[in-house]
């Protein structure tokens, strides 16, 4: 269970510590559950997944009108967006922005995809389930609420090769608990095929073989370095044990490589 803010003015996150191509070649789905509950009597401010250019972040946007946003992000955003600021009575809502180095300002037309979806369930105090989804075949990104879309392919092309991705949420006098728990951020295509092959102990070592392999990279770390280079281990015989490796497909003509 993360709490992103339980109280007033506070601002939250979690994020994965490390650059990541959830993008690269194919698409990503971010699962998750949230609640808002112990709201002020005009509940605040909101929160938001984002997937952004550059290192990790280092300021977070509070305040009146902040959803905790990493400051002036390049990159996608989801906006859970409790507080009406605009004075357009649609809150609580979903929305996905697309960010070029500028903050997030509730009701501009600069970077919105799709629209401002109000969802009144955000603030009842029940679970909800968020799927955020981006086809990286046809460049969308779609947002569903309890399997209800709410940014439905929406044209959208990311403008860097990786980033850091994360969650955070912020209030002001205005307030809410706001939690998530079974958070899931999955590239695509998965789950990796296991291969348990038979060696036999004290004869020569050969390089391991991947069946139908093609034109492939191996690594011996999940988070593999651009680096295509890596061949076939060569497994030790000489004792028995366990060996991990990992293997993605490369295609010669981009040289993009695969989950």
């Amino acid at each position: 269970n993360v709490v992103l803010t339980n109280g007033a003015n506070q601002t939250g996150s979690i994020y994965y510590n490390f650059p990541a191509r959830l993008h690269k070649c194919d698409s990503f789905v971010v699962e998750f559950d949230f609640t808002v509950t112990g709201m002020s009597t005009v509940g605040g401010q909101g929160f938001c997944f984002w997937y952004v250019q550059g290192g990790a972040p280092a300021s977070f946007v509070g305040g009146n009108g902040g959803v905790g946003l990493p400051a002036n992000p390049t990159g996608l955003g989801v906006i859970f967006d409790i507080f009406d600021n605009d004075n357009n009575a649609n809150n609580p809502f979903v929305a996905a922005r697309s960010f070029s180095g500028g903050n997030y300002v509730e009701g501009a037309a600069a970077g919105l995809l799709g629209a401002e979806s109000g969802f009144p369930l955000i603030t009842s105090g029940n679970t909800v389930h968020c799927k955020i989804w981006f086809d990286g075949i046809n460049d969308e990104i779609s947002v569903y609420l309890n399997g209800i879309p709410q940014v439905n392919a929406v044209p959208y092309t990311f403008p860097f090769a990786q980033g850091h991705f994360g969650f955070s949420g912020a209030t002001t006098s205005n307030f809410a608990t706001q939690s998530l728990t079974n958070i899931t951020v999955k590239a695509y295509p998965l789950p990796p095929e296991v291969i348990v092959p038979t060696l036999c102990t004290d004869r020569y070592p050969l390089p391991f073989v991947y069946p139908n392999a093609g034109d492939i990279v191996w690594f011996d770390d999940y988070y593999y370095p651009d680096d295509s280079a890596k061949t076939a281990p060569i497994p030790e015989t000489s004792q028995v044990d366990t060996f991990t490796w990992y293997v993605a497909q490369r295609n010669p003509l981009t040289n993009c490589i695969g989950e």
